[in-house]
């Protein structure tokens, strides 16, 4: 089973690049689901008859479009001419010599290749400039698949570490707030005591939940309330979730309550289905950061003060010396 679904993914993926290619040189577009259910279902019927799995070719592609074809009737006409050259003129074409044959197909190669593309992705990004370089490289050196393969991998690495450099988890304070107005920014607005904020930025996912983490190394001493304003978070996976759970079992441990403001769909959607909304508090979800200051500073109000003990003499026992107050 495991050569069959290489094969699929490889016959899908080309297929999808025939398309593309196609659309480069007409200027439509494809719908890439239309072109896989087709190819998947000619490939569930052709074996019936003696065939084996097939896919879109760029050659033969790049070439029927620069011969002017405009509709599907031109498939028909090249699969029809290359049954009777199959059965016909296959003694003719024999004599045809390889390097004709190559010749032709590198015709077709220069001119499909949209070479100005070259200088453009080296003018603009190197790092996909290099991706697709090694990309062609192994696909001229080796075959379309290692090279397709790839050039998938080194993108989707590439990908994740753009993402990664988005995500931003870093104390809030007015000087570094990006937002100027309104009822998330902290510009203007006075803070309670014992009152810390956090900004995060970006998705948290896996590549960046260490930097809440890191973000989060700092001196806690005396904070009763940690507010993560969260409205530019649009996604959240397990691994960001986790790290959600040990920053708030972390606060927990120390006695901070922990407020998170403005929670997209998405990150909310799993924290409820996870239990761990349940576990911070439904009501220490805040919908703006105003929210979460007068929240902050309504539970501050309402901490107990320590009391001082009057002696039967008369006299008053200092606070820290009756266990509730802080040690000298």
């Amino acid at each position: 089973m495991g050569p069959a679904f290489v094969i699929a993914a490889l016959g899908g993926i080309e297929s999808l690049l025939s398309a593309t290619v196609a659309d480069e040189l007409t200027g439509t577009r494809h719908d890439s689901n239309q072109e896989l259910m087709g190819q998947g279902l000619a490939n569930l019927v052709v074996p019936f008859a003696g065939g084996f799995a097939v896919t879109g070719a760029l050659a033969r592609t790049a070439a029927n479009v620069r011969s002017g074809a405009c509709t599907p009737i031109s498939s028909l006409v090249h699969a029809v001419a290359l049954c009777l050259f199959v059965m016909v003129g296959a003694p003719l074409v024999s004599h045809i010599p390889m390097a004709s044959l190559a010749a032709v197909l590198m015709g077709v190669a220069l001119r499909m290749g949209d070479w100005h593309h070259f200088v453009q992705a080296w003018t603009s990004s190197r790092a996909d400039f290099g991706v697709m370089m090694t990309a062609f490289a192994l696909t001229v050196v080796f075959d379309l698949t290692l090279g397709v393969s790839a050039g998938l991998f080194l993108a989707g690495v590439l990908f994740l570490k753009r993402m990664e450099s988005l995500t931003v988890i870093k104390r809030l304070t007015p000087g570094n707030d990006p937002e100027f107005s309104g009822g998330n920014t902290i510009r203007g607005k006075e803070v309670p005591p014992g009152v810390m904020l956090f900004r995060f930025d970006g998705p948290l996912f896996f590549a960046a939940a260490d930097k809440l983490e890191a973000a989060l190394r700092v001196d806690l001493t005396g904070m009763k309330t940690v507010v993560f304003r969260m409205r530019q978070v649009p996604l959240l996976d397990a691994t960001g979730l986790r790290a959600l759970e040990r920053a708030w079992e972390e606060l927990h441990r120390q006695g901070a309550r922990l407020l998170l403001t403005a929670v997209q769909p998405q990150p909310m959607k799993l924290m409820v289905e996870s239990g761990l909304a349940e576990r911070i508090g439904l009501e220490n979800f805040c919908g703006d950061l105003d929210q979460a200051l007068r929240r902050a500073a309504s539970a501050s109000s309402k901490e107990p003060r320590p009391m001082a003990r009057t002696d039967s003499d008369g006299g008053e026992t200092p606070a820290h010396e009756t266990g509730f107050g802080p040690s000298r």
